[in-house]
């Protein structure tokens, strides 16, 4: 059974990596617009116009003023989940960065590896075809 040079795992387990990375990144892009969304939702039904105080009873007026503080904490809380979507997206493109950098650098290894190993093919091939030639020399002059 012929064994796989470590290199090829290794570049393997990179590019993975480099896939997880993408779809974690890819994620965190959507909980972000989801996010932003949901914000921009909040700020145009806080946006909206309140029917006006003299039609209104006291305890009317008092409901829509906590309406209006749960509504401002809604908006606050929103805004403070956005952020941290905002704050994972871009982590997540910087570990996606990293991750790739790092399959590349792999794929890098295991071209420079290949090349190597085809030189000193190439170089073993000729020492043997100047052996070979060498020998027809030999028995070319011990025949004549």
């Amino acid at each position: 059974m012929k064994r796989k040079p470590a290199l090829r795992g290794l570049l393997r387990l990179r590019r993975v990596r480099e896939r997880q990375a993408a779809a974690e990144l890819a994620g965190a892009r959507a909980a972000e617009t989801a996010a932003r969304a949901h914000l921009e939702a909040l700020r145009l039904a806080a946006g909206t116009e309140l029917p006006l105080a003299d039609l209104l009873r006291p305890a009317q007026l008092r409901a829509l003023q906590l309406q209006g503080i749960a509504s401002q904490e809604q908006l606050r809380q929103a805004a403070a989940r956005y952020e941290e979507a905002r704050r994972r997206t871009v982590e997540a493109a910087g570990g996606w960065h990293n991750r790739k950098l790092g399959a590349d650098a792999a794929e890098r290894l295991v071209a420079e590896a290949h090349r190597r190993s085809a030189a000193r093919a190439t170089r073993a091939a000729e020492r043997s075809l100047d052996d070979l030639l060498g020998m027809l020399r030999y028995r070319r002059r011990g025949a004549s």
